[in-house]
């Protein structure tokens, strides 16, 4: 059994070959298309547990593609490959929907430990769902996606910001 479904999305024949070796060197089950066009088709017929798509690409980029899979479904994790070295670049691609971004050309090791660390993140989502079944729900209210619990952070109270600002400068005095 594969350690998870891949489709990988560019339209440079070099980097799709490249991470469909991840089926021999890893044992991930790996399908490859060459446009965001093809992989929405691809989509359509098959689920995956992660996507790896190149940013910029002719037709559907890269983060039109991202839209396109979260607005279907949020399940998969997406992985952004570019050969942007841009950090607001990173920062959409990350604020679309992407679990890792990664610069190309990338290093197979890399490539190898960011979809390790998306797999490990979503087997302790899971458990933590699972225990909260187990106990017949969560109980505090906590949203069992959000490993670093965000859900839990909205609910300390705040102080607009003017208020924080003038007890700031009262106490610079």
């Amino acid at each position: 059994m594969p350690k998870a479904r891949v489709l990988a999305v560019d339209d440079q024949p070099y980097f799709r070959e490249r991470i469909e070796g991840l089926r021999v060197d890893a044992g991930y089950e790996v399908v490859t298309a060459a446009s965001g066009e093809e992989a929405l088709h691809v989509l359509e017929r098959e689920d995956f547990d992660i996507v790896i798509t190149d940013l910029a690409m002719p037709g559907i980029d890269g983060s039109q593609f991202v839209q396109r899979i979260k607005q279907r479904s949020p399940e998969p994790e997406i992985v952004m490959l570019t050969a942007i070295a841009d950090v607001q670049v990173s920062v959409a691609a990350m604020k679309q929907g992407a679990s890792d971004y990664l610069l190309k050309p990338f290093e197979g090791q890399s490539l190898f430990a960011s979809l390790d660390r998306i797999l490990a993140h979503r087997r302790l989502r899971d458990d933590r769902a699972a225990a909260a079944l187990r106990r017949g729900g969560s109980d505090s209210g906590a949203d069992v996606r959000d490993p670093f619990g965000a859900a839990a952070r909205a609910n300390l109270p705040r102080r607009p910001l003017a208020e924080e600002r003038q007890k700031s400068s009262r106490g610079a005095l």
